[in-house]
Parts: C-alpha cells; structure tokens; sequence
C-alpha cells in the first residue's frame, strides 16, 4: 500500500475524524473507502470506460477496410476540387 499526504479544509478533517471516531475504525481505513467510492474503484467489478467501442465497427463497416474507404473519399474529395478548379477557370476565362 502506497502512503500519500493530502490537505484538507478544518471542517472536512473534522467531520473526518468524528466519522472515523463513530464507526471505530482509522481516519485512513474511513478516507480509502470513501475515496474509492467516489471514484467508482471497486475492483471486484469491471471498470467503466467510457470511450471503449468509441470506434467499434458498423455492419458493413469494418476497420480492415479502413484504408480503402479513406483512399475513395480521399480521390472523391480531389476528383470534386480539380472538377470546381476547372469549372473556376472556365467561368474566369468568359
């Protein structure tokens, strides 16, 4: 077990220690417990996080295929800008 040092207001490290004092149990004991569970860090259950699947596949949409599907928007995207450039340069020769 780590030992870690925190500052806390007056009234909080009071209202700490009378807790600790009712219950009968150290201010230490009584400070993880309630750290852990304002952090949800009950390690006898799985961690939530919250970005996992964040980029899961759709039906149809694989990541294998990523690279392809990056390359056709990619000359999509500059078979558009010459076909504007062209039509630009047309409009400007008039």
């Amino acid at each position: 077990m780590k030992r870690i040092t925190i500052s806390l207001p007056d009234s909080l490290a009071m209202i700490l220690l009378d807790e600790a004092r009712r219950r009968r149990r150290s201010v230490s004991e009584l400070a993880r417990e309630a750290i852990a569970g304002h952090l949800d860090a009950d390690e006898s259950k799985p961690r939530h996080i919250p970005f996992a699947g964040i980029g899961a596949s759709k039906p149809g949409v694989a990541a294998r295929d990523f690279d392809t599907r990056l390359r056709e928007a990619w000359d999509e995207k500059s078979e558009r800008e010459r076909r504007e450039r062209e039509e630009w340069r047309g409009r400007a020769s008039k």
